[in-house]
């Protein structure tokens, strides 16, 4: 087990900041990416975005807007604008960060200060909370009816634990 342990450890790589004293305000994660270390190209940063769109919320979203009442042309409308308009706050929002290889702490913090960026990070925490929440809540909705597909008496069955 211990050769095996071994062998999945990750191996330390030459560290342009370890001479640096590392603290709560200055780390290798919020120092701007070297050169070299640069290594995500078109397609690395395409395919990253594309993932990030295949989501249960982004595949269920039209038809949620036609069950509330919206045509298919309207809720087409509807999505169209409203992910254009993430799209420009995505892209307004990641430009520094791209140009100057600073991650989201580094910049929160040149606009926020170094304590002010505490909010900026936890606002990020608690919008993660919601997303994630509703991402398992739909892929629970969507495990039921897959159980329910394969076995047609699953949503049927007696309730075998106690009410307390």
């Amino acid at each position: 087990m211990a050769a095996l342990l071994k062998r999945l450890e990750v191996k330390p790589t030459d560290d342009e900041y370890e001479a640096i004293d590392t603290s709560r305000w200055g780390n290798r994660d919020v120092y701007p990416i070297a050169h070299d270390k640069r290594t995500w190209g078109v397609y690395a940063f395409v395919s990253y975005w594309g993932t990030c769109g295949i989501c249960l919320s982004s595949w269920t979203i039209g038809s949620s807007l036609i069950g509330i009442g919206l045509t298919a042309a309207q809720a087409m409308t509807a999505v169209t604008v409203g992910m254009l308009i993430a799209s420009c706050t995505a892209y307004l929002n990641s430009a520094p960060g791209a140009k100057h290889h600073l991650g989201y702490g580094m910049l929160a913090r040149s606009s926020f200060g170094l304590w002010g960026s505490y909010f900026c990070i936890m606002l990020n925490v608690f919008q993660s909370f919601v997303f994630y929440g509703t991402q398992m809540y739909f892929g629970g909705q969507t495990f039921v009816l897959i159980l329910n597909a394969i076995f047609p008496t699953f949503l049927r069955m007696k309730n075998t634990l106690p009410e307390r």
